[in-house]
C-alpha cells in the first residue's frame, strides 16, 4: 500500500475528510436535508420525513452518537443514540419528521456527566439524561 504524505501530489485533505451518513436512512425516507457543521464534536445537522408506510433500516457501526426528535400527530418524542459498533436496524415512522444532530465518533458534547462508553449501543428517551 502506498503511503500518502502532504507533500504527495495525491494528498487532498478535503478527500480524506470522511462524512458520516447513514445511506439507507437517505434513501427510505422523503425530503432527506442535512447541515454539516464539524465543530464543536457535531458532524452534521440532519432532518428527513418518513414515508407513508414504516419502515425498518440497517443502521451502520460507524461510531457517531445522534439526538433525534421525531414529531407526528401523536405529539413529539427525542431520543439519544448512543454510538454505534455493531449494525442494528432503525424504524422509520409513516409520516412522521424528523429532525437530527450527529455528534463526530467518540464525542458527547451535550451530556458532561456521562461516560461515552457507557452509552455505546443505547438508545435512551432524552427525558432521563435531562
Amino acid at each position: 500500500p502506498k503511503n500518502f504524505t502532504e507533500d504527495s501530489p495525491m494528498y487532498d485533505e478535503e478527500k480524506l475528510n470522511i462524512k458520516s451518513i447513514q445511506p439507507y436512512i437517505v434513501l427510505e425516507s422523503e425530503k432527506f436535508y442535512q447541515h454539516y457543521l464539524e465543530s464543536l464534536g457535531i458532524s452534521h445537522f440532519y432532518s428527513f420525513c418518513g414515508n407513508s408506510a414504516n419502515s425498518k433500516v440497517p443502521f451502520i457501526a460507524d461510531g457517531c452518537s445522534n439526538i433525534l426528535f421525531a414529531y407526528n400527530e401523536d405529539g413529539m418524542k427525542s431520543m439519544f443514540l448512543g454510538s454505534t459498533i455493531q449494525q442494528h436496524e432503525f424504524e422509520i415512522e409513516k409520516d412522521t419528521e424528523y429532525f437530527g444532530i450527529r455528534f463526530l465518533p467518540g464525542e458527547n458534547p451535550c451530556f458532561n456527566n456521562l461516560v461515552v462508553k457507557d452509552l455505546v449501543g443505547k438508545n435512551i428517551d432524552l427525558k432521563e439524561l435531562v
